[in-house]
């Protein structure tokens, strides 16, 4: 069956793989199909973003994410708690992240 049927609603790759051609051919030819990409970095998502994938996720820092929440319930934090905690990093595509980032990288280049 062709993507775009009823039954294969989503095409998935990552960018470093061979199938980058592939979904870029997808997404010009069946606008409406949901492309899902795992990516490493936020300047990957930012970049598969701007050229329309809408699900991009950020292996690393959702890999990271969930342990962090793991390694809270472990330690004694509630899983509600734990839950907005990382809700919170998630929130406007991981901006308290990007800032903190910004932040440390502004403080190691200064002499």
């Amino acid at each position: 069956m062709r993507p775009g049927h009823p039954r294969f609603p989503a095409g998935w790759g990552r960018p470093t793989d061979s199938s980058g051609g592939r979904r870029r051919y997808l997404h010009e030819r069946y606008p409406s199909l949901d492309i899902y990409a795992r990516v490493q970095t936020l300047d990957e998502q930012q970049a598969l973003r701007a050229r329309g994938v809408k699900h991009a996720g950020t292996t690393y820092l959702e890999s990271t994410l969930f342990r962090g929440e793991a390694l809270l319930k472990n330690m004694g934090v509630t899983e509600s708690q734990a839950k907005i905690l990382i809700d919170s990093l998630r929130k406007d595509d991981y901006q308290l992240i990007k800032d903190t980032f910004d932040k440390t990288r502004n403080v190691d280049a200064q002499p």
